[in-house]
């Protein structure tokens, strides 16, 4: 039987983490970290992971180090000079596409950036006009 010391509860957008310090029946201690998954067209998965107390301070300097690298790499997040950047493009008249290409993001992202300022997000091209297509033609007299 094992008995719980230590809980905690970590929530997100679709996903739970449970995180336990555990002492087992035989004495010793482990952390047990469980995920649940929530999707909207299955039932919730869980995984478990249970770590030895030894190999704790190893597995989080390696988090550590991965969390810095990914800080590096991140698509996602811009810095408010490049904010600024994408707005003073955007009302210049450039298309969320080509904004997107230049800053190697998803057209999704640059439009949350434009909205989180206040911007309306409209078409910049031209409107164009079936005059002569669907016009009806006079009669000659």
């Amino acid at each position: 039987m094992t008995r719980v010391i230590k809980t905690s509860l970590l929530q997100y957008d679709r996903s739970i983490f449970k995180i336990a310090l555990l002492e087992h029946e035989t004495g010793n201690e482990y952390i047990q970290i469980e995920q649940i998954i929530h999707s909207l067209n299955e039932s919730p998965k869980s995984q478990i992971i249970k770590l030895n107390p030894i190999a704790v301070d190893d597995i989080l300097e390696d988090l550590i180090s991965f969390k810095e690298e990914m800080k590096n790499h991140k698509k996602g997040k811009f810095s408010t000079e490049t904010k600024k950047e994408i707005a003073r493009r955007y009302l210049k008249g450039l298309e969320l596409t080509d904004l997107a290409l230049q800053f190697n993001c998803s057209e999704n992202l640059i439009k949350e950036i434009l909205q989180d300022q206040y911007i309306e997000i409209v078409s910049n091209r031209l409107p164009s006009f079936y005059f002569g297509k669907y016009r009806r033609k006079r009669k000659k007299e």
